[in-house]
């Protein structure tokens, strides 16, 4: 009804109102999906792992005199291959805690130890960063160091 002609029916769209089940139900579908990508990239860790050991493996062949199995160029290849791939998994792991900060903020949530998640998932993504230049800056070199090795995270 018009407030100044009470004949004239006003034009209204009608506004349509989200059920507050199917929000749940986003929610519930984008955590869902946040779990399996999870899930995935720990077991991605679990493969760079293996990996390392491997690298490892042959390292301690080579230090005791022994013929390694694999050659230098290829332990630094998989070495850099497996700093990029955890570099991205990194990149993944600080992308799905901040998606976890924003859904807490949307349903009201305290965030505060989810920030100081966040907050470690960055320093991870900079320490990242620090060792895939360090892997290809050593790169040239024909030995790759016991230390860059042995964990798949420094």
């Amino acid at each position: 009804m018009n407030f100044f002609n009470p004949d004239i029916e006003p034009d209204i769209e009608e506004i349509e109102i989200s059920d507050p089940d199917e929000i749940d139900a986003d929610t519930n579908t984008q955590n869902l999906n946040i779990l399996k990508g999870q899930l995935i990239g720990s077991a991605t860790y679990i493969i760079v792992l293996i990996l390392s050991i491997i690298i490892l493996y042959n390292q301690i062949l080579k230090a005791e005199g022994k013929e390694p199995f694999l050659e230098d160029e290829t332990v630094a290849n998989i070495n850099i291959l497996n700093k990029i791939v955890v570099f991205i998994l990194v990149l993944y792991f600080f992308y799905t805690t901040y998606e976890n900060v924003q859904n807490a903020k949307e349903q009201g949530e305290d965030t505060t130890y989810l920030n100081l998640q966040l907050l470690a998932s960055l320093i991870t993504v900079v320490s990242a960063i620090i060792v895939l230049y360090v892997s290809f800056a050593q790169s040239n070199k024909s030995f790759v160091p016991l230390s860059s090795s042995q964990n798949p995270n420094t």
